[in-house]
């Protein structure tokens, strides 16, 4: 009875640590799957950080509330920008009272790519074409990574919790990204 409740045991834990995805990893617009994405984000921002020595970052709740704020904000609107039309989620800063966050220290990295349409990217010699999850979060972490005030975010060592969303726009095939950091 012992060894049928630890080979239970251990197939529900391999079962539930897996961290493959257990659907398509190709993006479909009208089924996309944005928190696999964000957690595909959140793992590559923290391979870059341990890269340059920075401890790795931990999710924080309200910080994704306004990092989805902000990434809804531009997929609606069709652009990338740090502000917004509503006052009180104007700037990042007034994000942060919006959401009742009180950090000593706030970024915030935003982007946009391109599905199945060839992009010029600076950390490419060629365009790149994204169709997987995978590709995704590598274009998006990479397009930071060599841009100095979002590469500044990703390893300041004084930001310890970060939020991350993602937001799709399926007709245009466009995915809009932001990560806000705090301290």
């Amino acid at each position: 009875m012992q060894k049928i409740f630890l080979l239970i045991l251990l197939f529900s834990f391999s079962y539930g640590c897996h961290t493959e995805p257990l659907y398509n990893s190709t993006i479909d617009p009208n089924n996309f799957q944005a928190t696999y994405l964000e957690e595909l984000i959140f793992e590559r921002v923290n391979e870059v950080r341990e890269s340059y020595n920075a401890q790795p970052l931990e999710w924080e709740n309200r910080l994704q509330q306004a990092a989805a704020s902000q990434a809804e904000n531009m997929k609606d609107w069709n652009r990338v920008s740090h502000h917004q039309i509503s006052l009180s989620k104007f700037s990042l800063s007034n994000r942060m009272k919006y959401f009742g966050i009180k950090n000593q220290a706030v970024g915030e990295n935003l982007a946009d790519i391109y599905l199945e349409t060839p992009m010029e990217v600076n950390f490419a010699k060629e365009p790149v074409i994204i169709r997987e999850y995978k590709e995704a979060a590598d274009a998006l972490v990479l397009s930071w990574k060599y841009s100095p005030g979002h590469f500044n975010n990703l390893v300041d060592p004084k930001f310890k919790y970060t939020g991350i969303k993602v937001q799709i726009n399926a007709s245009t095939k466009i995915i809009y990204a932001a990560q806000v950091f705090g301290s």
